[in-house]
């Protein structure tokens, strides 16, 4: 299923179990979810291995919490304004993607073809999720984010995105994913649901997600 045209990733793999009994999982992984942390006798999850995932915190500090409210209400007082995913079209949607992620990345990571992202928002339109950022009409910072609601919790895989580079005075990638995590959040506690926002697997020169994350290890089979 990997393929780099379109905006999916699997560094995170849960199975929609129907029992909690500890089983043998039939199948080589290196990116077992620690959602499983307890369920398989033959996967081994240990803070030794490689692969890691970053799960943003249950809740961050309140210096931190203050931090991003006034970063927040700042970008929105000098003309910023939020939206939803909910209020634009699929071809919209990409041309906003293309826009903010070419000017943050600068050519140095792939982006995804337009045609390709119009055709994966309306397959899977039911699962988009998060906030569109404008500032005086603009469009200025956008993550694609799959959301899945399952039994006692939802799961938010943040993708990745981009934002504009015209706006030095806003922390825009900042601004966003806290939007972004304060609705998830409130979306679980309305159906008294658990918390779970993956801003996918840890690499050293990615330190700033210590900061919003706690740092969890991938399972991996053993036999």
């Amino acid at each position: 299923l990997q393929d780099r045209r379109y905006p999916f990733v699997f560094d995170d793999i849960m199975l929609p179990l129907q029992t909690k009994k500890v089983s043998y999982l039939p199948a080589v992984t290196k990116r077992l979810s620690p959602h499983h942390h307890a369920d398989f006798m033959n996967v081994l999850f240990s803070r030794y291995l490689k692969n890691k995932i970053c799960y943003v915190k249950e809740s961050l500090s309140k210096a931190s919490q203050k931090k991003r409210n006034g970063e927040m209400k700042k970008f929105l007082a000098c003309g910023g304004e939020v939206r939803w995913v909910d209020d634009f079209s699929e071809s919209e949607l990409a041309d906003i993607y293309i826009d903010v992620f070419k000017q943050r990345w600068q050519g140095k990571i792939y982006c995804f073809a337009r045609d390709d992202l119009i055709r994966t928002f309306a397959a899977l339109r039911h699962l988009l999720f998060g906030a569109v950022l404008f500032i005086h009409g603009r469009p200025c910072a956008f993550d694609i984010i799959f959301m899945a609601e399952c039994d006692g919790y939802f799961y938010f895989d943040d993708i990745n995105g981009g934002y504009s580079q015209d706006y030095p005075e806003f922390n825009l990638g900042s601004i966003l994913l806290w939007i972004n995590v304060c609705k998830a959040k409130d979306l679980c506690t309305a159906k008294e649901k658990t918390f779970k926002f993956s801003l996918g697997v840890y690499k050293d020169y990615w330190h700033y997600k210590k900061q919003w994350c706690e740092i969890l290890s991938l399972g991996r089979t053993l036999f």
